[in-house]
């Protein structure tokens, strides 16, 4: 189950990239919930500052775990779609670390300050667009993935009459006659 959600191997479709979305939304809705009741009133944060160690930890401890599920979730989306996850992710934080340049060598009166965000925006939502709607490629065996349309039709066979088996004869008659041919355990007819 873990292997799941921590391993980038496999491939993952987009019903189950959503849900792995929608999971790790709820998970850091959760944290940030918990958060926020452990700190309570502010103005007590002055008089006690250790109310802030459980946010800390929280900090801490999920926010690299938050970052390894995204990521291995990405990558398998991105294996499915029929790219290579090793070069479309670098490939993302590199687009993003141009876009942060950009907005960052604008001058802050600048009527463009905010450029640099909105690209930042606009980078990101495209990326999660394209993973949370772009169709996955077939397997690589050829076969093609079974969608929820499809329908698995067999085809009818005209039923052949069972043969017949000697009943077993009364151990006063003698020994039991054997059935003729080969036996069989477990064979099922379609």
């Amino acid at each position: 189950m873990l292997a799941a959600v921590f391993s980038f191997r496999g491939r993952i479709n987009r019903l189950q990239y959503f849900g792995g979305l929608v999971g790790l939304f709820v998970s850091v809705l959760v944290a940030a919930l918990v958060a926020v009741l452990s700190v309570g009133d502010l103005s007590a944060l002055r008089d006690q500052p250790s109310r802030l160690v459980p946010v800390l930890l929280i900090a801490v401890l999920a926010v690299p775990v938050w970052v390894w599920i995204s990521l291995s979730i990405q990558a398998r989306r991105i294996r499915d779609i029929g790219l290579n996850p090793l070069l479309v992710i670098p490939a993302c934080l590199v687009v993003e670390t141009i876009v942060h340049a950009f907005g960052a060598s604008v001058p802050a009166g600048a009527p463009t300050a905010s450029l640099g965000a909105v690209l930042s925006m606009l980078v990101d939502f495209a990326y999660s667009l394209g993973l949370l709607f772009w169709p996955g490629r077939p397997h690589d065996d050829g076969q093609p993935r079974a969608s929820w349309a499809d329908k698995v039709v067999l085809p009818s066979a005209p039923s052949a009459p069972a043969p017949s088996m000697p009943m077993t004869p009364s151990l006063a008659d003698g020994p039991a006659a054997q059935p003729a041919g080969p036996v069989t355990f477990g064979r099922r007819g379609l």
